[in-house]
């Protein structure tokens, strides 16, 4: 079980961030900032299809606000120096945070996940099992029977304001991290790169 949020808040409140920095590009991987923005960005697209279709589960939807989130969340792990993954597994990142979800964001951000990896971009995965694998993630957001109009439980289902409440519930993850530690930046460009 990992350790909780707060425990990881408490182990970096009040240090500071030395970055020391030769490029920009180290700059924008070791500062917290530009996660946050990038995550806005991805969001401001996802708000964009979700205007333009206003379906649960639309596959483009689904895949930025996903990437959303998963950006916002490395942002966390970076701040408070857990390990940021190179992995798209929301729910990985959520417990390398150490925060804790409900069962429905799970459903939520497994299902999230799938349209990262495949779902968003391409038409069907790379194997018969990953198509299964997300055949079983996705029913778990739907009714077994009933209405076809009712088929989605809305507590399960991938839409706007889910999507809106997750983003609030990690952006305040985020900005707790933020605040509780300062930024030091050295940008050195004349410095040799390794």
């Amino acid at each position: 079980m990992p350790e909780d949020f707060e425990n990881h808040l408490s182990k970096i409140r009040g240090t500071i961030r030395r970055i020391n920095s030769r490029t920009r590009y180290e700059l924008h991987r070791e500062a917290l900032l530009p996660y946050y923005n990038k995550a806005e960005e991805l969001r401001g697209a996802a708000l964009i299809i979700w205007a333009a279709h206003q379906s649960e589960n639309h596959p483009v939807f689904s895949f930025l606000a996903g990437l959303s989130l998963e950006v916002l969340l490395k942002g966390i792990c970076k701040g408070l120096a857990r390990p940021a993954k190179n992995i798209h597994r929301l729910v990985d990142l959520s417990a390398s945070a150490g925060i804790d979800l409900t069962n429905d964001d799970t459903i939520i951000l497994r299902a999230m996940t799938e349209y990262i990896y495949w779902a968003g971009r391409y038409t069907t995965p790379t194997s018969l099992q990953s198509w299964l694998h997300a055949e079983d993630l996705f029913s778990a957001q739907e009714r077994p029977s009933g209405s076809i109009r009712d088929m989605y439980i809305k507590e399960r289902s991938i839409d706007l304001d889910n999507y809106n409440r997750l983003w609030e519930m990690f952006s305040c993850y985020f900005w707790r991290v933020k605040e509780s530690t300062y930024e030091s930046v050295e940008f050195m460009p004349n410095a040799p790169l390794p």
